[in-house]
């Protein structure tokens, strides 16, 4: 590695590909991230010579953050979200480097007959109630009837949410041909 530093991604990397993509003959990392979005860290050393890596950099932006209760859906999406993983290959045979973007994603919808708007007011109402039950759950105590009276009240307040919105917990898969 350059600098005897270790490789940083921002986020834990996913499953490297190595690769040489910027065709100079040595071996290249290529990695997604937990937080989304893709990166390249250089092989600086030549083609036969013991890799030196530079410091990861970003091939594709990570998509944009969306607040919890937020909308969002398939439409709103430009791009992978987190916990990305990728696929390297020549997808369309122009001779050149494609690469393939799998993510994660949860697809948020209000409920039938709650507006968007409805959405985020009762999920914010309902994120004050669900964090005081945490909290009962946190000081609960070793008392295991009391424990399985706050745990309940916290199973009870998390499904209720199921009352205002809608959750797809799904993913994408993005094909980003070189140019």
């Amino acid at each position: 590695m350059a600098g005897d530093e270790p490789l940083r991604i921002p986020g834990a990397h996913s499953d490297p590909f190595v690769v040489d993509w910027d065709g100079d003959g040595d071996l290249d990392i290529v990695s997604g991230s937990a937080n989304g979005g893709v990166y390249w860290a250089e092989n600086v050393a030549g083609k036969g010579k013991i890799p030196v890596l530079k410091q990861f950099r970003e091939l594709i932006k990570p998509g944009a953050h969306v607040e919890p209760g937020t909308p969002l859906r398939e439409k709103d999406l430009k791009g992978p979200t987190h916990a990305t993983r990728v696929w390297v290959a020549d997808v369309n045979g122009d001779g050149k480097l494609d690469i393939l973007v799998g993510d994660s994603v949860t697809l948020v919808s209000p409920a039938d007959g709650v507006t968007d708007e409805e959405l985020k007011t009762k999920y914010a109402d309902w994120e004050k109630e669900f964090q005081k039950a945490a909290e009962a759950m946190r000081g609960a105590g070793d008392d295991k009837e009391a424990r399985e009276k706050v745990s309940n009240r916290y199973q009870e307040v998390y499904e209720r949410r199921s009352k205002f919105m809608k959750e797809d917990m799904t993913g994408f898969v993005w094909l980003y041909l070189q140019k």
